[in-house]
């Protein structure tokens, strides 16, 4: 269902566009594990919040911010498979969408654009070589070079990351002592009882709210 409304809101008029997304937004929640209601709960008395959405995937499927963007809320939505970042350009118009690889590492690195949306991302080069789909180098950015630059002095109500497998290099790649988000969400599938996820975040004085499958919620400490 969640790929139908994206391909109608693909290939329908201009029109039609507003009364599809209105017609979408009245489901309780867009997040894959509901992680969205949570945040909501916390953050639902801002009318004008802002977040960063790493590795967005989708302005509505499986999205952590789409509840906020209906509530009026703007953000970054940063997603480096091309193809998924023209349909955010199309649909989060008030948004800023960056189509760029975020990590803590400058060095040009290979970027696994899979046929399978959700299996892309940074890998070794013997590691694509078996998948199907197209690999291509990159140079990534830290997180703090794109807040810094679109976003200067703003302050981030949510940070939500989700970069199959690349999650604490995004984390590494922000500068904690500027950037200080009220809350954040990070995809971690290490089912140890303290993760690197866990300890880096907790070395930056954040502590965990609450897990929803395999995304965890923080806050400050």
């Amino acid at each position: 269902m969640h790929y139908l409304f994206r391909e109608a809101l693909l290939n329908v008029s201009p029109p039609l566009v507003g009364f599809l997304k209105r017609l979408r937004a009245r489901k309780d929640s867009f997040s894959q594990f509901g992680e969205d209601i949570v945040l909501w709960n916390l953050l639902s008395y801002k009318s004008n919040g802002f977040y960063v959405d790493c590795g967005a995937f989708d302005p509505y499927i499986f999205s952590n911010t789409a509840k906020f963007y209906e509530a009026g809320w703007s953000g970054i939505n940063i997603e480096p498979q091309r193809s998924r970042w023209s349909i955010f350009q199309r649909l989060r118009t008030r948004d800023i969408n960056l189509c760029e690889v975020v990590s803590d590492s400058r060095e040009e690195a290979f970027f696994f654009e899979s046929a399978i949306p959700t299996m892309s991302g940074i890998y070794a080069p013997d590691q694509v070589s078996s998948r199907l789909g197209s690999s291509f180098k990159r140079v990534p950015v830290p997180l703090s070079q794109i807040i810094q630059k679109y976003a200067p002095g703003r302050y981030v109500d949510l940070l939500s990351i989700d970069c199959e497998g690349h999650d604490l290099n995004v984390l590494r790649s922000n500068n904690w002592s500027q950037t200080r988000p009220a809350y954040l969400i990070v995809e971690d599938h290490d089912k140890s009882s303290l993760t690197p996820i866990d300890s880096f975040l907790f070395h930056v004085d954040y502590k965990i709210l609450i897990q929803l499958g395999p995304s965890k919620i923080f806050c400050p400490v």
